[in-house]
Parts: C-alpha cells; sequence; structure tokens
C-alpha cells in the first residue's frame, strides 16, 4: 500500500511539472501580426513558433480535450490535380504535406500518452497518398523532360530560352565513371546503380537499387548464354558427324553424373539435339 501510495505522489508531482512546463511554453510563444490591405481590414493572428509549429491551429499540448477536435477535412491531391500545377508550387506543396504528416504524428503520440483514439484516422492515408501522387507527377515530367531532350532536343531548347531560366540549371551530369575491363566482363556491362560520378565516392545501394541491379543482370547473363547456344549451334551444324560424336561425349558424361536433361546447360542441350537430328545419340 505504501508503495503504491509513493508511486502515485510520483505521477502527480511529474504531471505538475508538466503542466507548469506547457504555461512556460505558452509564455514563449509569439505573435505577429498580419496586415491586410487589400481588403482595409486588420487581421491578427498567432503565428506558432518552435515546437508549437508541430500541432495545428488551436491545440494545445498536455491539455487533456484540446487535441481531439474533430475537423473537417477534404480529399486528398490527386495526380490530375498536381500535373496543373507548377514546379514552384509542387515544391511548396510537398513541404507543406511534410508540416501536415509531422503535425500527424505529433498528435498520434499526444494521444496516445494521454490515452485517447486519434481523431480522423483517415488523414494519414490523405497525406501518404498525396505524396505519392506529387512524386508521380514529378517522375512523369522527368521522363518527359528526359525524351523530349533525346527525340526534340530542338524543342526543348526553345522552351528552355522562352522560360528566362538560367542554362547553367540544365547542365547535363556528368557521366558514371565506366567499369574497369574486369568489372564490365563480370557484370556483362551492366553498370551499377551506385557507380560514382567523378568526384564523388562510392556510396551503399538501396534495397531497390539492389533488386534493379540484380534483376538486369540476371537478364544479361540469360541473353548472354542464348547468344552462346546459338553460336554453339552454328558451329555444330557445320561440323562432320565423327566431330560431333566427341562433343556428344561430353554431354552424355555430363548426363552419367547423374545430372536431368532439363537442367543441363543450353550448349549440351544444342548437341543432344543436333545429335539427335543426325541420328548419333541413342537417348
Amino acid at each position: 500500500m505504501a508503495q503504491r501510495l509513493a508511486r502515485f505522489r510520483a505521477l502527480a508531482r511529474q504531471h505538475q511539472q508538466i503542466r507548469q512546463l506547457s504555461r512556460n511554453m505558452q509564455l514563449r510563444q509569439t505573435t505577429a501580426t498580419i496586415t491586410n490591405t487589400d481588403m482595409d481590414a486588420h487581421v491578427a493572428r498567432t503565428i506558432p513558433s518552435g515546437l508549437f509549429k508541430f500541432f495545428p491551429d488551436g491545440e494545445q499540448p498536455n491539455v487533456v480535450g484540446s487535441i481531439f477536435s474533430d475537423y473537417k477535412v477534404g480529399r486528398r491531391w490527386l495526380a490530375r490535380d498536381l500535373r496543373m500545377k507548377s514546379d514552384e508550387d509542387l515544391h511548396k506543396l510537398w513541404y507543406v504535406l511534410l508540416m501536415e504528416k509531422n503535425k500527424l504524428l505529433t498528435i498520434k503520440h499526444e494521444c496516445k500518452r494521454q490515452g485517447y483514439l486519434i481523431p480522423r484516422p483517415d488523414r494519414f492515408r490523405k497525406v501518404r497518398k498525396s505524396m505519392e501522387a506529387l512524386k508521380f507527377v514529378v517522375r512523369e515530367r522527368e521522363v518527359a523532360r528526359k525524351q523530349a531532350a533525346e527525340f526534340h532536343p530542338e524543342d526543348l531548347q526553345r522552351i528552355r530560352a522562352g522560360s528566362g531560366v538560367p542554362e547553367e540549371w540544365f547542365a547535363p551530369k556528368p557521366k558514371r565513371l565506366p567499369l574497369r575491363e574486369k568489372e564490365a566482363v563480370e557484370l556483362l556491362g551492366v553498370v551499377p546503380p551506385n557507380r560514382p560520378r567523378p568526384g564523388q565516392k562510392m556510396r551503399p545501394m538501396s534495397k531497390r537499387e539492389k533488386t534493379k541491379f540484380r534483376t538486369a543482370l540476371r537478364l544479361a547473363r540469360q541473353r548472354a548464354d542464348r547468344e552462346d547456344a546459338a553460336s554453339y549451334a552454328t558451329k555444330l551444324k557445320a561440323m562432320t558427324d565423327d566431330q560431333v560424336m566427341i562433343e556428344f561425349r561430353g554431354v552424355v558424361d555430363e548426363l552419367l553424373t547423374g545430372a536431368d536433361i532439363k537442367s543441363i546447360t543450353r550448349r549440351s542441350k544444342k548437341c543432344l539435339a543436333e545429335a539427335r537430328e543426325r541420328g548419333l545419340s541413342p537417348v
């Protein structure tokens, strides 16, 4: 009983300290007056500073009930809405969404601390989907710029000249360092995405880059294997029966080791097919 009473007193003192800290933070909150000269009216509002920027307007930390207002929120940003925005507007909107995401995470933590359910949890999905749509539109424009620079360089140059943007902004990135001879043979010419540019250091690949690189390397090896098998089949066509029989003995030795016909190499399959076609294979 005494331990419970001491724990309750410690919690009460901690709660009192938090309330005092909250009052001190509210006293330090700065205010600014914004004058609207167009409408000939003076509008005063409070501009949050410091950590208060991570709380929505009108909400106060450590005050039970002030953070659980049920807001009316609209729909998320769609790609068709963002396509009508300029690059500058998209840049500003990204940081607006990022600040909103931080506010929602702050509310989630505060609600969890006070033991309440967060109001309107669908706002997380709306912000996340809006940011995904914004990145999708930015990627679309980047792909369009690359295609225009490749297929219509004159039109792209004319548009850039009319935009008034300095030409050095569009300077192409330096090419990545070429692969060494041994690396080019091992990787079959597939350049890793983390290959540094001149003056840069090698960085580790992300999970997505690793997946793309492994897929490209696997496809390159399969393509090289098919090309090698096709060239080997052409050589077999020009060989005599005795020469084909010599090549076929190597396939027989591979099969005698316990290998399945489906698991042998493409070269062996081509040799086996040529031997069957000439009637030299008992298999």
